[in-house]
């Protein structure tokens, strides 16, 4: 079932969720207050309303097509990695 509001998939909450369980699946004692996130939207874009959202999140179209256009002349694309330690967790929006 799709989100109500694209920004709790760009906020990154579903995927640090996930990396929690698996961290302490793991063996380790992790919070999702532990996990270090590294977002490719920034901050500004999850305050407001919804309909602010909407109207505000074609700024970063210019942006992403560029990086789309630098990775591809790589034959790249952008991936999401983690990391897990005993301590704690990251997550980054990586290439």
């Amino acid at each position: 079932m799709p989100n109500l509001t694209p920004r709790i998939d760009l906020s990154g909450l579903d995927v640090i969720r996930k990396l929690v369980i698996l961290s302490r699946e793991a063996g380790a004692c992790v919070n999702q207050s532990d996990v270090t996130k590294h977002l490719f939207v920034p901050q500004k874009y999850f305050e407001g309303t919804l309909d602010e959202f909407w109207q505000a999140i074609p700024e970063l179209d210019a942006s992403f097509e560029s990086r789309r256009k630098e990775l591809a002349k790589e034959d790249k694309n952008s991936d999401s990695l983690h990391h897990i330690t005993t301590e704690n967790a990251r997550w980054d929006f990586a290439r």
